[in-house]
């Protein structure tokens, strides 16, 4: 019996988040007697230990703000060439996939994915300067392209074929809203009904902008000073913003959770969601938070590729703070709260169990083609 194909996925981390959370939901319904996964990561992830139970490798290698790109890229090297036999490589780095892939073409790796997310570079100068230069020579490098919604098609320059759009599979069963699990979960973190809680999911990055998080709420306690605040993710600025939330004497009313193995069942506890991203790739948890009934508050540079269409996620301009608070006042005066029904998810399209079958047909045909 032939083995099972072996794909490398090439991520930052396996943490809770939108990329590693949509290949986790896909690993888990795939036929892992026909293909596995592996991973090559740059950091300890929330689901390593899954990951080696359902009988995938993970491989880590130092990030590259650590050591450098000369050093990422020498790194890079030495690990392609003890494992040259992979004949799929999926780079999810959005435009430094040409640093992994072109480390993948010289051990001659005959199919090489660069999965494109994210639709603005990042904000800092080094990085755009890096981003534009590997966007450019990425066509060198890839052999398919993967992107995360139609939106990100166009950011995909110089593309030798029309890029695929990567499947959305994510669990949203498990967020429907679910009044007695609100309860349980509204008394472990000790608020009564009344108290309004303001919540989100996302790593501790820059990206994510978690210090913006804690200027609204603190402007917004002044009005409302038995509101909390719920942040549940980890990531390397996390100790940063727990020194802010001393600075402002908030340690008593903000919970930081970490990363939580039932996230499904904390967002039920929230009364609103925030999620003021200065960019973003695919906001896994933005549509988690729809499912879950909750209004939504987003920055408008955000665009969310799938949702119910609800009108519950508000969009508004990270330079007008004043606009975040009046949304979080209507908010807690109105306190909506819809319901999302297992029947919608389905005619979403959202969790059958084809999308599953067709992404695995598609790593089979590249491997045929790949040989």
């Amino acid at each position: 019996m032939e083995s099972a194909l072996r794909i490398l996925h090439i991520v930052d981390a396996m943490n809770y988040s939108g990329i590693p959370t949509l290949l986790m939901n896909l690993y888990r319904k795939t036929d892992r007697k026909k293909i596995q996964f592996d991973f090559l990561t740059s950091g300890n992830g929330t689901y390593d230990n899954e990951i080696k139970q359902l009988g995938g490798h993970l491989y880590q290698i130092p990030p590259i703000e650590e050591i450098g790109f000369f050093q990422y890229t020498r790194t890079l090297r030495k690990f392609f060439k003890l494992h040259s036999s992979y004949i799929i490589v999926h780079s999810h780095l959005n435009y430094l996939n040409t640093i992994t892939l072109r480390e993948a073409k010289k051990v001659r790796i005959p199919v090489r994915i660069a999965h494109m997310y994210s639709l603005v570079p990042n904000q800092y100068e080094t990085r755009r300067l890096r981003h534009q230069l590997c966007k450019h020579t990425l066509p060198l490098y890839a052999t398919e392209y993967f992107v995360s919604s139609k939106d990100a098609i166009h950011h995909v320059f110089h593309k030798s074929k029309d890029p695929d759009l990567f499947p959305y599979i994510i669990e949203l069963e498990n967020f429907c809203y679910s009044p007695s699990t609100r309860e349980i979960y509204r008394k472990k973190l000790n608020v009564t009904e009344k108290q309004f809680v303001i919540g989100h999911v996302g790593g501790f990055t820059s990206q994510k902008n978690h210090s913006y998080i804690i200027d609204l709420f603190r402007a917004f306690r002044r009005t409302v000073p038995h509101a909390k605040l719920v942040l549940i993710g980890e990531g390397p600025l996390k100790k940063t913003i727990e020194q802010k939330l001393n600075q402002y004497q908030l340690q008593n009313d903000v919970y930081l959770l970490g990363a939580v193995d039932d996230v499904e069942n904390w967002i039920q506890a929230f009364d609103v969601f925030v999620f003021p991203s200065i960019q973003e790739g695919l906001p896994v948890s933005v549509l988690e938070a729809e499912c879950a009934g909750l209004p939504i508050l987003i920055s408008e540079n955000i665009k969310v590729g799938v949702n119910f269409e609800t009108g519950s996620i508000m969009s508004l301009p990270l330079e007008n703070k004043q606009e975040w608070l009046s949304a979080l006042h209507k908010v807690n005066v109105e306190r909506p709260r819809l319901s999302i029904t297992k029947d919608t998810i389905i005619q979403k399209g959202l969790s059958d169990i084809s999308i599953v079958r067709k992404t695995e047909e598609k790593y089979l045909y590249l491997r045929d083609e790949g040989i």
